[in-house]
């Protein structure tokens, strides 16, 4: 970073850099938290490349109280800091997969009932349609006119 600190001030990505690194720092802790129970300060340096155990610390610290891992940084009786992580439950010895899945269920079945009582007619909707359509005798007269107009166009098309 210090070496091309220039030529990312030049390019104006200086600040996108450094947040780049938080972010990939935040994420190979949240890696080790996953990882280790237990894990010294001084090894979160060495696998983060970090400069010194007061900066591990202080990223941990903030670390924890965004929520990011779920730990606890405890001093040993030798002056050294480790960090402790809290047991992740297995998420799926509890109902909570269920839960989930009978939401979705549920949401999946409310959309279908929506559809289908939105395509229902009304009982003899029909009916009343019928009702004022044109007697049978009008009806026989379209057919006739639909047969004349049959053909003319045939006799158009011979014409051609």
């Amino acid at each position: 970073m210090d070496e091309h600190a220039r030529l990312f001030e030049a390019d104006g990505t200086a600040t996108l850099i450094v947040r780049l690194r938080q972010n990939v720092i935040k994420t190979g802790l949240r890696k080790l938290n996953i990882s280790y129970s237990r894990i010294s300060l001084a090894d979160i340096c060495a696998k983060l490349k970090l400069e010194d155990v007061e900066d591990a610390e202080s990223i941990v610290a903030k670390a924890i109280h965004d929520d990011v891992i779920d730990a606890t940084i405890e001093r040993r009786s030798d002056g050294s800091k480790s960090i402790y992580s809290k047991q992740n439950p297995d998420v799926y010895s509890t109902n909570e997969p269920q839960n989930a899945l009978h939401k979705r269920i549920t949401v999946c079945m409310d959309i279908h009932n929506s559809a289908v009582k939105s395509m229902r007619f009304p009982p003899d909707a029909h009916k009343a349609e019928r009702q004022k359509k044109k007697p049978k005798q009008d009806d026989d007269d379209d057919i006739e006119d639909a047969e004349a107009t049959v053909e003319e166009l045939l006799k158009e098309e011979e014409d051609e």
